[in-house]
């Protein structure tokens, strides 16, 4: 029936019955194959078994139309498309819109952006491939073009499953964020994907860096922390996080200074002693003179490149590559052993 005046038709199905659509949610319509978004300043309204196009449908055109479930057009972000970002925010009804499982409920396999159908420029976008959803942020895996067009609708099954109770607020490349354990906030400077995002140098009270660990887990539990990398630099205890998409509530305490002590000689007749450590330096020290020990080599430092080497080799303490070995000689002669490290 389109013959590029009319804008009023009868919604059937099965080839001639009247079709009244669920109040509760929305149809998917399509014409010429582009989803349609509902609504009287959009492309169409529904009443009772009627629908009225805002734009009479050119002749010729195809019609498809579905209804799939509950659905919630969420609003059209399209204006903040600048052909320079492809993360933004969704919103429903002016308030920012995050998805999350019901209470309790975890899963790396049940994904939020399975329960969004978008679309960019009249063409349905796949979740995970052309786009996922990270808190009340979806991010495109290309930068949407200034002036696209878009349409997204969110898949209600339950209000309880699909609405976060709390929204997290999303985070822009600009805003200043306060770290615990740090004196001074950090800038946004970049996001750099859905977990990752990069920040302005700034002076903290955490001067260390590049300290590592490993944990072990046994029966769902961590049971120890190996220190894979103790970093350097730190003048205080860190904070260590113990990082999981599944279990919760471990923590680790951090220690700063001494790896160890060894006793190389035992004494005698100790009750209780106590062991000082010296760590201030005395106004009256002066700096050693002569020959710097390996040549003036700081093997600590990240940006030393070795002879005859073309990279830096990063920070590495001292390691023995070759063991003296043991060898036998007449008395008198002179034994010599070698050690390489």
């Amino acid at each position: 029936g389109f013959d590029g005046v009319q804008q009023n038709f009868k919604l059937t199905q099965t080839n001639g019955t009247a079709y009244f659509p669920d109040p509760a949610g929305h149809m998917m319509i399509f014409v010429n194959g582009i989803l349609q978004p509902p609504g009287g300043n959009n492309a169409y309204t529904a009443f009772s078994d009627n629908i009225q196009f805002t734009e009479a449908p050119a002749v010729g055109s195809t019609f498809h139309g579905v209804y799939v479930g509950k659905l919630r057009q969420l609003d059209d972000i399209s204006f903040d498309f600048d052909s320079l970002r492809n993360s933004f925010n969704l919103k429903l009804g002016g308030v920012f819109y995050s998805l999350t499982l019901t209470d309790g409920v975890q899963s790396n396999t049940i994904l939020p952006e399975n329960n969004i159908i978008c679309q960019l420029n009249g063409v349905i976008q796949e979740p995970g491939i052309g786009f996922e959803i990270v808190g009340s942020r979806i991010i495109f895996s290309e930068v949407p073009r200034a002036g696209s067009t878009f349409v997204a609708f969110s898949y209600i099954g339950s209000d309880v499953d699909v609405i976060a109770a709390t929204v997290v607020p999303p985070i822009e490349s600009g805003d200043i964020l306060q770290i615990e354990g740090e004196d001074e906030t950090r800038e946004v400077a970049l996001i750099e994907s859905s977990n990752s995002l990069i920040t302005f140098e700034y002076s903290g009270a955490v001067k260390g860096r590049n300290g590592d660990a490993l944990a072990t887990i046994e029966k769902g539990r961590v049971t120890e922390a190996i220190l894979t990398n103790s970093g350097d630099g730190y003048d205080s205890r860190p904070n260590v996080d113990v990082i999981s998409s599944s279990g919760f509530g471990a923590r680790i305490k951090a220690l700063v200074g001494l790896a160890r002590i060894d006793v190389k000689n035992a004494g005698q007749g100790y009750a209780q002693p106590t062991i000082d450590v010296n760590t201030t330096v005395p106004d009256n020290f002066f700096a050693p003179s002569g020959v710097g020990v390996n040549g003036g080599i700081d093997i600590y430092d990240p940006n030393y490149v070795p002879p005859g080497e073309s990279q830096a080799q990063g920070e590495q303490a001292i390691v023995i590559e070759s063991q003296p070995v043991n060898t036998t000689v007449n008395q008198g002669q002179v034994a010599s052993f070698t050690v390489i490290a």
